[in-house]
């Protein structure tokens, strides 16, 4: 899959530190910050790391969604001379609803540690997630 070449990607080009706040799991990780900085502080730098954890896939799905409307308008620019405008209002409702939700899924993220580190964490940026799309 895309994600997963993007993963290939920064393994292979990008210093080891990045590559691992890009590719962090976010559960093990909230546990050993919420040990670190107690549940407030890990919740705060739970927002933080899950922004960097789910760059790549929020990234990978834009891409794709991108490459499709771009198929579609392609595919009917000669039949429709609005087509260039659908384009646009697509790309941009696209990139808002992926903006959304990936802000949302950080925010729960960050609640879900404040609840319970690990679990709360995962639980937390899906229904952050899943209210995004909202």
């Amino acid at each position: 899959t895309l994600k997963r070449r993007l993963e290939a990607w920064c393994v292979s080009r990008l210093d080891p530190r990045t590559a691992d706040r890009l590719l962090k799991d976010v559960a093990l990780s909230a546990k050993r910050k919420a040990l670190r900085h107690g549940r407030m502080g890990a919740a705060r730098r739970m927002c933080l790391t899950e922004m960097r954890s789910k760059a790549l896939g929020y990234g990978a799905n834009l891409i794709v969604e991108e490459c499709c409307l771009c198929y579609v308008y392609l595919r009917d620019r000669r039949r429709d001379k609005n087509a260039l405008v659908k384009l646009q209002r697509a790309s941009s409702t696209a990139f808002l609803g992926f903006a959304a939700s990936f802000s949302l899924s950080c925010l729960g993220s960050g609640l879900g540690t404040l609840a319970k580190p690990g679990w709360g964490t995962v639980v937390g940026g899906a229904a952050g997630d899943l209210a995004g799309l909202f």
